[in-house]
């Protein structure tokens, strides 16, 4: 007998005001660089990003390339990063921040401008993920699964959280499948034939939280909590369809990184968090040392718990996904192998990778010069959702 919790939320909320019309385009800007950068306790290549401010009318992130980026601890030690990607900068080595030791981040930007933060320290791990709870909900007319978090402290002035997500699930296409078309000929008259694919019919998807979300205690009796919601998702979403895991990471942080995120959450303009219009009332501990140039950021050391969970989808509700929903796996049909004109449409259709093997004609009935029958790609084969290779992780 599967136990299931149900909850049910309703809300109003009623806001009312007067705000005078004003034109952004005569506000001024001003470029300032934009520094995302965390290191942790775990024992990883740790990644810092940067970027710069953009306009109030803008959303486009403008990346900063061929910085030199560098860490440095109060041992002298110095953690260099490399660009990886755009605006990405990767540790050369992978290594875990130590208790009783500080660190300070270190950039020059292409164009000579020196940066450099506080020296920051990493404090005790004083608190752990216990659980991460499934709740299933009605919300405006809409089940969702919640997925919450209860959280332990062992340290009472521990009263502010960061957490972010990585979230894995197991998907198939509707039609699977186990043989795909073979060109043998590709020039007239053209041959063609079945063989077996090389890849499984399941794929796993995975993405990452991009939102921020933080919790702070201070209002309660504690410094614990109790099923503080990190996700939500629809129960009609395809991450639900057959298996589902997510890794939760908490990151213990002090009052003032936890005040950057608030402002940084406040002032965003886009689902890239980092990209800015209002720098001047965010606070950063990263500075320029030779100009009045600013930055934004808050470059900070922090100890991190993570825990991950597994469910299926029957633990969550006893509904069956319908992974056809659009109608568009219903456009079967059968391409000729050559035209009139001496083209193949079979050909030209496998070369474009829209549609996918789904059976023979002489299923239905009997087509000339079309044995095959083919479908949309994204119902046959899953792949372009995500890899069809099982992560390390990953457990049945």
């Amino acid at each position: 007998m599967k136990l299931k919790k149900y909850k049910v939320w309703f809300y109003f909320i009623l806001i009312t005001s007067c705000i005078e019309p004003f034109d952004i385009e005569n506000l001024s800007f001003e470029k300032n660089l934009v520094v995302n950068a965390v290191i942790t306790n775990e024992f990883k290549h740790h990644m810092i990003e940067l970027s710069n401010t953009v306009e109030l009318n803008s959303d486009e992130v403008k990346f900063e390339t061929d910085a030199k980026v560098s860490i440095v601890d109060s041992n002298q030690l110095v953690h260099r990063f490399i660009e990886v990607s755009a605006g990405k900068y990767e540790s050369e080595e992978k290594f875990k921040a130590e208790l009783n030791l500080e660190y300070k981040l270190i950039i020059e930007t292409k164009d000579g401008q020196v940066y450099e933060s506080t020296s920051e320290k990493l404090a005790e791990e004083t608190s752990i993920i216990e659980q991460i709870n499934t709740d299933v909900i009605q919300d405006n007319f809409e089940t969702k699964v919640i997925l919450s978090v209860d959280t332990k402290s062992f340290d009472d002035d521990q009263k502010f959280y960061r957490y972010e997500y990585v979230e894995t699930y197991k998907v198939t296409p509707p039609f699977w499948r186990k043989y795909r078309i073979k060109t043998v000929l590709d020039t007239y008259p053209y041959e063609f034939d079945l063989e077996l694919k090389d890849f499984d019919r399941f794929c796993y998807p995975t993405s990452a939280s991009k939102k921020i979300i933080l919790k702070g205690t201070t209002n309660l009796s504690e410094s614990s909590i109790r099923e503080f919601p990190v996700r939500s998702i629809p129960i009609e979403d395809i991450a639900l369809s057959i298996r589902y895991s997510i890794l939760v990471k908490q990151f213990s942080i002090n009052q003032e990184v936890y005040n950057y995120y608030k402002l940084l959450e406040k002032f965003s303009i886009s689902d890239n968090v980092f990209s800015q219009t209002q720098v001047g009332k965010i606070p950063s501990n990263i500075r320029s040392i030779d100009t009045k140039n600013k930055a934004v950021g808050y470059f900070h050391v922090a100890s991190v718990f993570t825990k991950r969970i597994f469910f299926d989808r029957d633990k969550v509700t006893d509904t069956y996904y319908n992974n056809n929903t659009s109608g568009q796996c219903y456009n079967i049909f059968a391409p000729p192998v050559r035209a009139r004109d001496g083209e193949s449409p079979l050909l030209n259709l496998l070369r474009e990778e829209r549609y996918v093997y789904y059976g023979l004609s002489d299923e239905i009935s009997v087509i000339q010069f079309a044995p095959y029958l083919v479908i949309p790609r994204e119902c046959g084969d899953c792949r372009h959702l995500g890899p069809a290779e099982k992560p390390d992780f990953w457990i049945d």
